[in-house]
């Protein structure tokens, strides 16, 4: 029999997942108390592979979150497998941006982008 392969949709279920994990990854990212190695190992678990070489080395002490403030959105412009996750923190939205592929069907953080200051 052939293998089936699943196929991404942006039900529900996978809404509320991608959001959670921003949100877990949101909230682990937004500790500037913590060492740097501490840091990463928090972070690590919903990060990429690509993302967790990008953000290793990071001073926490240079985040300016201390705190996510709000419900996490989706962005009009996710897709199934890719979505932009709005999370409001002390210091203005973050959006996190989550991936996943029909060889790994979980959320994993690509990229943390802070607010943009005026």
């Amino acid at each position: 029999p052939a293998a089936t392969v699943p196929v991404l949709d942006l039900s529900a279920t996978a809404r509320r997942d991608a959001r959670r994990v921003a949100t877990a990854a949101l909230n682990a990212y937004a500790r500037p108390e913590r060492s740097p190695q501490r840091w990463i190992a928090h972070l690590a678990p919903h990060l990429s592979v690509a993302a967790t070489a990008a953000y290793t080395g990071t001073d926490p002490a240079t985040i300016p979150a201390r705190r996510v403030t709000g419900r996490a959105r989706l962005t009009p412009t996710s897709l199934p497998a890719l979505a932009r996750v709005a999370i409001p923190t002390d210091v203005g939205a973050y959006l996190v941006v989550v991936e996943r592929s029909t060889a790994d069907p979980r959320w994993r953080v690509s990229r943390i982008i802070p607010p943009e200051v005026t």
